[in-house]
């Protein structure tokens, strides 16, 4: 026996499930203390299938057969017009108890002594005659008019010919006729009053059934009129089923592609997984990817199946992923792929540097158009832009490539633009103010040891390789800095590129909650720089992929540049919003928002590209069940590759330091030295007999002060971390006796304040 869990959302077409058993003998059996409906009939695993297909969204499940003891059968009669549910109106007078209908396909046999009787009732009426009169005209003669007109009008003969006109048109269209039959079981007599009310009680069977087969035999024994697909149908229905969202006519012809990538399996009408695949060629990815659904729906391990199979056919592409989540670490050991934990292990990167053979100009560009972006300054945006374009520009002309060295330059641009330097410090203006606060998060990045050397792993070398950059160790504040400090180096890479990659996929950038950096603000310059370059990449073989909770959260434009959407389950607000981006042709669109409402995890209503040839060609919306890629290693894996174990810091340096003090005049003593770092002070030490030690200092550029025993400050100069330094100081300053080895200001001479 079946229990139905799900039936399509614009109710149960009889129709449909009458054609789809065929001449199968089954009952509908419903339990009003559950409210539930079962189905039973032979064959259930056959059937179940034939129904589905007949009837997307039906869905069923196998469980123990229901206790059967005493049962009433009876023979029933409901006119196919009458709206009125049997099921329904019984419902609404029954607490409990078990009721089934039962249909049994009639034989030739049974079918021809049905309208036999039928038919002889309607003729014996028809020239029966209760009285005579006479006539003027014509003499003596029977009158039978009265009696015709009240039998042409009477209940049972219309039952009787609607009953012979279904019987005629179902033979006609070649479908079963039915011996139509229900059954009471354990009634005290509740049901039989409420089955009365709306139904015509033909005959009755009482006895006691031990099983399902004995009360289809009874039934099958009996003479009983045969009942056409209108009447039949009249008895389909259900109680306690859920109502399957929303199947949705769609049309999915055979698609053939080299180096396929698969999206899914086609779900017919949305609810039916036909198990035929959806593939798009690799090149296809170069047309930008979007991927969005709400938590849980199955993005994540949708994209993972899409660059598994990237990745499976030669030439291998570059993939880089960028996550806010540890997901994709068991992926990419599995693929070989490097693994970076931004801000955990001990990778040192510089992200202030261009790759190697990329332009400076475009990189330096870029990188201060994206972290404007990241930092959400609002109104200061175009300002920060302005001074980190100066601050970029003085590097390249100096040659400078150290991340610290460069956000000096960062700071003095500030100050030239909305600053002025003071006896007491710099005074800055209140855009000044607003943008070294919006920087605060670079800075802070910068200020990890990791991030503020000249050198670091190769980022041309990780992409060739393939990488993984986890952000989950990073906050949530500092996350959209890493976003748009990797972006500007892929970008830099895909500028490499020539544009003959139509055709290829050489590069497939995937980024994780794409909004952190591509928000939906329409004046977004990271978002508004992305509609051009989706156009670039396609020429280049490079694919973008965006995964994002809402579709919302990216901006129309990227949405309509990108021409590959997977749109999973999709928040009630932004719904409509969704099927505004979506082709189906066959549906309206208020089904179709209502479907992106109800979407089960792993289903997706998708528009894609294919290519025959030279050509592309594009689809109506299909609605697939997405792949479920999952990693075998689930453990959280550290397996990078050379380019990143060869930068990275395996220990801090313990520096020393001697003071020669050449003052002639010594009225103060040199009490103290602090070091600072981007304007940050990160400790002190006291001096004693001319020297003193930091412990755990990693090699970058530092400021150091020299305070005397009142607590004034002395002098400052600039060092790079080594074990040993020797600092000078005479009445002008301090300065570094052994030069920095990185082109550092060290062996300068910084006069005292």
């Amino acid at each position: 026996m079946l229990r139905i869990v799900s039936i399509p959302s614009s109710g149960m077409d009889a129709g449909q499930l009458l054609g789809a058993l065929g001449r199968r003998k089954f009952a509908l059996i419903f339990d009003f203390t559950k409210e539930s409906t079962y189905i039973y009939t032979d064959d259930e695993s056959s059937a179940l299938k034939l129904i589905r297909k007949a009837m997307p969204g039906f869905e069923a499940e196998a469980v123990e057969p229901i206790h059967i003891d005493r049962a009433e059968i009876f023979s029933v009669y409901k006119a196919p017009e009458e709206d009125r549910s049997v099921l329904s109106a019984m419902a609404a007078k029954l607490d409990g108890g078990i009721f089934g209908t039962f249909f049994v396909p009639c034989s030739e046999g049974d079918i021809g002594r049905s309208k036999s009787a039928i038919e002889g009732i309607l003729n014996s009426q028809a020239v029966k005659s209760t009285k005579s009169s006479y006539s003027g005209l014509f003499g003596r003669r029977p009158d039978i008019s009265m009696h015709m007109d009240l039998f042409d009008e009477s209940e049972e003969r219309k039952m009787l010919v609607s009953i012979l006109e279904d019987v005629d048109s179902t033979l006609l269209s070649g479908r079963p006729l039915f011996n139509v039959a229900v059954a009471l079981f354990d009634d005290d007599g509740t049901m039989r009053e409420a089955l009365d009310e709306t139904t015509v009680l033909i005959g009755s069977l009482h006895g006691s059934f031990e099983r399902m087969e004995h009360i289809f035999s009874q039934i099958s024994s009996r003479k009983a009129l045969a009942f056409g697909a209108k009447h039949a149908a009249g008895f389909v229905d259900v109680i306690g089923v859920k109502r399957l969202s929303y199947a949705i006519e769609t049309f999915f012809g055979d698609i053939t592609c080299t180096e396929p990538v698969r999206l899914g399996t086609y779900s017919k009408a949305g609810v039916l997984d036909t198990g035929k695949d959806i593939s798009v060629p690799r090149s296809s990815l170069n047309l930008g990817t979007i991927i969005s659904g709400l938590p849980g729906a199955g993005k994540t391990r949708e994209a993972m199946a899409i660059v598994d199979d990237a990745v499976r056919t030669a030439p291998r592409p570059c993939i880089i992923v960028v996550s806010p989540t540890s997901e994709w670490n068991g992926f990419a050991a599995e693929h070989d792929m490097h693994i970076i934990k931004l801000g955990e292990d001990g990778t040192s990167l510089n992200f202030m540097s261009n790759p190697e053979g990329t332009k400076a100009s475009k990189f330096y560009e870029d990188l201060a158009m994206l972290i404007s972006s990241a930092s959400n300054s609002g109104p200061y945006r175009n300002p920060m832009e302005k001074c980190l374009l100066n601050a970029f520009r003085s590097c390249m002309r100096g040659g400078v490539t150290g991340p610290t060295h460069i956000y000096d330059r960062i700071e003095e641009s500030i100050i030239k633009f909305h600053g002025k330097r003071t006896n007491v410090g710099v005074k800055y203006t209140k855009h000044g103010e607003n943008i070294r606060a919006a920087l605060e998060n670079l800075r802070q990045i910068l200020s990890d040891w990791r991030y503020s050397s000249a050198s670091g792993a190769s980022f041309t070398e990780l992409a060739e390789a393939g990488a993984v950059f986890d952000v989950s160790g990073v906050s949530n504040n500092a996350r959209p800095y890493f976003y748009a400090l990797l972006l500007t180096q892929f970008y830099a890479i895909a500028d490499t590129l020539d544009d003959n990659g139509d055709n290829e996929l050489r590069m497939l950038i995937c980024i994780e909650e794409a909004q952190t950096i591509f928000c939906s603000d329409k004046e977004s310059a990271a978002s508004l720089d992305l509609i051009n370059r989706i156009q670039d990449f396609r020429k280049k073989g490079v694919g973008m992929m965006l995964l994002a909770h809402s579709i919302t959260d990216i901006t129309l434009e990227i949405r309509r540049m990108c021409q590959n959407k997977l749109y999973m389950k999709q928040a009630p607000d932004v719904a409509m919003v969704a099927a505004k981006d979506l082709v189906f042709t066959y549906a309206e669109q208020e089904d179709v928002v209502a479907k992106l409402k109800h979407l089960d995890s792993r289903m997706a209503a998708s528009n894609f590209v294919s290519k025959s040839g030279g050509e592309k060609l594009s689809h109506d919306s299909v609605f697939l069940r997405t792949c479920d890629y999952e990693p075998k290693t689930t453990a959280s894996v550290d397996r990078p590759q050379a380019a990143a174990r060869r930068h990275r810091n395996t220990g801090l340096i313990k520096v020393r330091i001697a003071i020669d003090d050449t003052r002639k005049a010594k009225n103060r003593k040199v009490a103290l030295l602090s070091v600072s770092f981007l304007g940050e002070n990160l400790c002190h030490t006291e001096i004693k007999d001319n020297e003193c030690a930091f412990d755990g200092l990693p090699g970058r550029l530092y400021s150091l002060s020299l305070v005397s025993d009142e607590g004034r400050h002395m002098a400052s100069c600039k060092i790079t971390a080594r074990a040993s330094i020797k600092l000078k100081l005479d009445e002008h300053g301090a300065t570094v006796s052994l030069p920095g080895s990185d082109g550092s200001t060290a062996g300068t001479k910084h006069l005292q304040k």
